[in-house]
Parts: C-alpha cells; sequence; structure tokens
C-alpha cells in the first residue's frame, strides 16, 4: 500500500484501501485482456478500464458487523468484472464462491436479483 493514501475502506469492507500504482492495471490490462475477452465473449473494445487498488483486512472476525458476514459481492453488473490477486502466503486464507443455499442465489448480477436478495434478507 502507499503509505500516504491508505484510508479506511469505504462502504463495509472490513479494512484499509489504497490505490495501487498505475502500471499495476496496465499490466492486469496487458496479462490477461485476451484470456477475460476469450472466457467472456468479450470484444477488446469492451474492456474500457482497468482500475486497481489494495485491500488489507484489517477488522478482527468477533467485530465484524451483521453485513459484513454476508454473502459478498462489488456490484450488480455483469459488465465488470473483478479480479482478485492475493499477496500473502495460502495460510492466511483465500476466497471461496458459494451459492447461498436458502435463496438459491449464485450471482447477484442484475439489479433485479439484488433486491430480491435484499428481500430475502428481510424476510429471513
Amino acid at each position: 500500500m502507499q503509505q500516504h493514501d491508505v484510508l479506511p475502506a469505504a462502504g463495509y469492507y472490513p479494512g484499509l484501501s489504497s490505490a495501487a500504482p498505475d502500471d499495476c492495471g496496465t499490466i492486469i490490462a496487458e496479462q490477461y485482456t485476451g484470456l477475460i475477452c476469450k472466457i467472456f465473449q468479450l470484444d477488446m473494445a469492451d474492456i474500457k478500464q482497468v482500475e486497481s487498488y489494495y485491500f488489507l483486512i484489517a477488522t478482527p472476525v468477533e467485530q465484524l458487523s451483521v453485513v459484513q458476514r454476508l454473502l459478498h459481492f462489488d456490484k450488480p453488473n455483469s459488465r465488470e468484472i473483478a479480479i482478485i490477486q492475493y499477496l500473502c502466503h495460502d495460510k492466511h486464507g483465500g476466497i471461496a464462491f458459494y451459492r447461498h443455499h436458502s435463496s438459491r442465489m449464485v450471482i447477484l448480477n442484475c439489479l433485479s436479483r439484488l433486491l430480491r436478495y435484499q428481500q430475502y434478507l428481510i424476510v429471513h
């Protein structure tokens, strides 16, 4: 993290954030654009912007709010793709992809699904 720009992360993220150097996004775009286009059936022109950030979880598990323990997603937008790169040893864990069993949802890729998921959480 760039020491002068480290701030508490916005929203519900339980930690700190900082913009990564511009060349991080450039390197990701150079390395993965072809693969992303192939997998998601996109044209190169569809990839218009790459943002790159560092995030550091800094909140102990016992201090997490209820919202921070729920199914996580970045944005309900199927036109945006998130890439996660861990800069730590695997002993610290990683990410898991799963289905929210009781609502049967795997993907929250549009506003209607997000609203349905939020309604499910209110009722249950």
